[in-house]
């Protein structure tokens, strides 16, 4: 299988695409796994630099204002209810705007389905190709310097 494109002539190459919905649930699993891993560790390492900083600023003095001096505490978890409440009151107004707002609008739409001769007319092949192509599950693709495809060679039986 060769290409029909010109040498001059430049392709756009797609970004990757990002399906998880393709992934099998053990798969996705897995990766939610490893991230959150990942993070617990990025959290422990990162702690100690925490730490430092609010040391810095004086934050040690947390105990000395709140712990040892119930009226401060009252007065402090007061304050920090207060801020909360407002803070809950204001994201719940504008999850009822946007309620209001969006009710019943989806703007959201699947893309239709690249047919075989829009994905071999961008790759400059013959819509047969594209059809033998979506068949096979492993193909090597080669390209020149332009990023054309000059060849596609089929999988080697395995010895």
């Amino acid at each position: 299988m060769t290409s029909n494109k010109s040498a001059g002539q430049r392709i756009r190459l797609p970004k990757i695409i990002y399906r998880p919905d393709l992934q099998s649930v053990r798969r996705r699993h897995l990766y939610a796994g490893i991230s959150v891993v990942a993070w617990l560790v990025w959290l422990y390492l990162f702690v100690p630099l925490l730490t430092l900083v609010v040391w810095a600023f004086g934050v040690h003095r947390f105990d000395d204002y709140l712990l040892k001096s119930p009226a401060n505490s009252a007065h402090v978890f007061l304050i920090y209810g207060a801020i909360i409440v407002a803070v809950g009151i204001a994201f719940l107004l504008w999850a009822t705007y946007n309620l209001l707002r969006f009710r019943g609008k989806d703007r959201r739409a699947t893309p239709d389905a690249v047919t075989a001769s829009e994905t071999a007319a961008y790759f400059g092949l013959q819509a047969d190709q594209i059809g033998v192509l979506r068949t096979l599950q492993v193909v090597r693709v080669h390209h020149d310097e332009t990023g054309a495809i000059i060849r596609i060679d089929p999988p080697s039986p395995i010895a």
